[in-house]
């Protein structure tokens, strides 16, 4: 890669050259690379077609999980969940056991893939929160229900610097891959004080469809404030926030 030696640093392109700012500092590079039209006719580019395909149909599908999860997402997320849920869409449509290369869904592959996604990878739930929890599902009322056990806040969860308060983060929604729809219900707990008190056992509970056959994804997480003057602020924008899909549930 040449780089630009001389005392006038210049960004954009001259001609067929890129000229650009990195890390190693000012560089330029020659346009190349195939003929798009090639790629999008050539036989000899089949297997690229049929990857990129696959590629696009897995960012559609993690985008419209994201939408779907946005209640609770925005609250606790880091900065490479899109290219982390990616990653993990490809592998779930790669076990798509129908459809051939090119063709390959997220609807018939291995759903399960997705369960233990943390969407804040900096901190993950286990070890956040160590509070006992189940999921109850009836599928028939379209209730899905966590139910934690009772527990003491300071030795349950790991906490950030200046936490005084602490709220729990649910959420349960049915996504439709095909038609690119969903509905979600979230709940959260009350802002609950970080102390030594035993809390009694809790539920969130959410409430969708009944009788519903589309996939459900499921997620419990938890968020930390301080409280000043009777008002509770949220503690480092969320970067302490845990949150992980602990179910996805198919029929």
């Amino acid at each position: 890669m040449p780089k630009q030696i001389g005392i006038i640093k210049l960004k954009g392109k001259i001609g067929d050259l890129s000229l650009y700012k990195s890390k190693d500092g000012y560089m330029a590079r020659q346009k190349g690379g195939i003929d798009k039209e090639r790629i999008q006719k050539d036989p000899a580019f089949e297997r690229t077609r049929e990857n990129g395909r696959e590629f696009g149909r897995a960012a559609r599908n993690g985008k419209l999980v994201r939408a779907a999860l946005k209640s609770v997402l925005s609250r606790a997320q880091d900065s490479r969940i899109t290219a982390r849920l990616h990653q993990v869409m490809m592998q779930v449509l790669q076990t798509d056991p129908v459809n051939g290369r090119g063709e390959r869904s997220i609807v018939n592959g291995n759903m399960q893939l997705l369960h233990g996604f943390e969407c804040n990878a900096e901190a993950p739930l286990a070890s956040t929160l160590f509070v006992p929890y189940t999921l109850e599902v009836d599928r028939s009322t379209g209730i899905f229900e966590v139910k934690l056990e009772s527990f003491s806040p300071v030795e349950a969860m790991n906490v950030p610097e200046g936490t005084t308060h602490f709220r729990l983060l649910s959420a349960s929604a049915e996504v439709n891959i095909n038609q690119n729809t969903y509905k979600s219900v979230k709940e959260d707990s009350d802002w609950l004080s970080w102390d030594g008190a035993i809390l009694p056992e809790m539920s969130l509970q959410h409430q969708l469809s009944a009788d519903s056959k589309l996939p459900v994804f499921t997620l419990l997480g938890i968020e930390f404030g301080q409280e000043v003057n009777g008002e509770i602020y949220l503690l480092q924008s969320g970067a302490y926030n845990a949150l992980q899909i602990i179910s996805v549930d198919t029929l």
